[in-house]
């Protein structure tokens, strides 16, 4: 192993910072790290070195498909080609990675994707791409995780997605037939005021005034009403 790559294999931080200074050819290190096939090199060369070969340094990743790695340049290496990296997620068909770019990469195509978190059959990161990503299509989604059928993230959605719809998640719980999530269901999800609950934690006032009328009817005093029926039974007595 020449000095090169054994300086690089020891101690990459140390070598990222001979490079940095010019005692390593910007150049010769580029090459060396591509060589190496090491991803976190890759990654860190293209992060840390001003005027790297950002374009090289992305082809590796991608080629090789690192997963992570491809949401991790995306996310820190300045001049990042976005959407290429985000084609290559979407290739890679790993549901955590396609999730992640879309809850953290600046202009990421959402519907993309959404639809390519569909296609992956995670129920999990269904779930969590409805719960976490900014203007997901939640009905989209709400319709995937229904299909797959998991109980357990069927019933997470109903829990916990701001505009779910809750009878058709409920309708698709009591089709399993699973007792223990029929249960949970009937003990947490509290249909209407539970909507608006979570409307409220986001500050989603528009769909509020939307459905300003069904709201409206959470709070009526029931109790005023029985006060009326038992003061006109009152009046009739005396």
């Amino acid at each position: 192993m020449n000095n090169l790559m054994q300086t690089m294999y020891t101690n990459i931080k140390g070598f990222i910072k001979l490079v940095e200074i010019g005692v390593i050819d910007n150049e010769i290190a580029c090459n060396a790290i591509i060589e190496s096939n090491e991803p976190d090199f890759i990654y860190y060369f293209a992060r840390d070195i001003k005027n790297a070969n950002i374009k090289k340094l992305e082809n590796a990743i991608i080629k090789e498909y690192f997963f992570q790695y491809i949401y991790y340049f995306a996310k820190d290496v300045k001049g990042a080609n976005i959407d290429k990296l985000e084609n290559a997620v979407i290739k890679s068909k790993n549901a955590r990675c396609i999730y992640l770019f879309a809850r953290d990469i600046k202009n990421a195509n959402i519907e993309k994707l959404e639809n390519a978190i569909i296609k992956s059959v995670n129920a999990e990161y269904i779930y969590l791409f409805a719960k976490d990503i900014k203007n997901a299509d939640i009905k989209k989604l709400e319709d995937a995780i229904i299909k797959l059928g998991e109980i357990e993230f069927i019933y997470k959605f109903a829990k916990d997605i701001s505009n779910a719809n809750i009878d058709a998640l409920k309708n698709a719980i009591i089709k399993s037939k699973n007792s223990i999530y029929i249960d949970y269901f009937d003990g947490d999800i509290k249909n209407d005021l539970t909507n608006l609950m979570k409307l409220l934690d986001i500050e989603d006032y528009k769909s509020i005034l939307e459905n300003k009328e069904k709201f409206s009817q959470l709070f009526i005093d029931d109790s005023s009403k029985e006060n009326d029926k038992h003061s006109e039974k009152t009046l009739k007595m005396k």
